[in-house]
């Protein structure tokens, strides 16, 4: 038996493929993706905000996280700034306080802003999603696809949520960087 998940995280849509080789219809979803969702949890955000995680992409949540910083002091750990700009001296002058991932609980401890963390894969989302379909959220091989975001290939940054293994079984990964023909590369504004 193998159960397998496929993700597809674009800009619009955040597309899941559930199989298991046991059963005879395979289940989907295709919901709003995360650079659309987490866009939309900045902006129900009140006050000032702390932003951690990773690069991921931006559009919506650029561009929400400029209007917050245009208005209320935002703080946001370098590894997040790469959403909105590579270069930190363009982000520093949007209005941002770029800080050190290490940094960021003593100002959460010191200011008590809320709080947001960047990521392409939103496990515990992705977890309500698929125990949605009434199966286990236990799989045998992950294989995700989403953009490079215009920086050398890596890992996909995962919610701090995640861990190494789902429901006590190992999982291996499986990733391309671009669905649309392989690994792109493109100039970052």
């Amino acid at each position: 038996m193998s159960r397998i998940l496929c993700l597809d995280v674009g800009a619009g849509t955040l597309d899941i493929l559930w199989v298991d080789t046991e059963r005879e219809l395979p289940l989907k979803a295709v919901v709003a993706s995360p650079v659309r969702t987490i866009a939309e949890r900045i902006e129900r955000l009140a006050g000032d905000l702390l932003v951690t995680g990773g690069e991921m992409g931006g559009g919506p949540v650029t561009e929400a996280l400029r209007r917050r910083a245009q208005t209320h002091r935002v703080w946001i750990t370098a590894e997040a700034a790469a959403t909105l700009h590579h270069d930190p001296e363009v982000v520093r002058g949007w209005g941002f306080e770029r800080i050190e991932a290490a940094d960021a609980e003593r100002i959460r401890r010191r200011f008590g802003p809320a709080h947001v963390e960047l990521a392409d894969i939103e496990v515990d989302r992705i977890r309500g999603l698929i125990e949605g379909f009434g199966v286990p959220f236990a799989f045998d091989v992950v294989a995700f696809c989403l953009q490079d975001h215009g920086v050398p290939i890596r890992a996909a940054r995962i919610s701090s949520s995640a861990t190494a293994s789902t429901a006590g079984r190992s999982s291996r990964a499986a990733g391309c960087t671009s669905c649309s023909g392989g690994p792109r590369k493109s100039p970052r504004p």
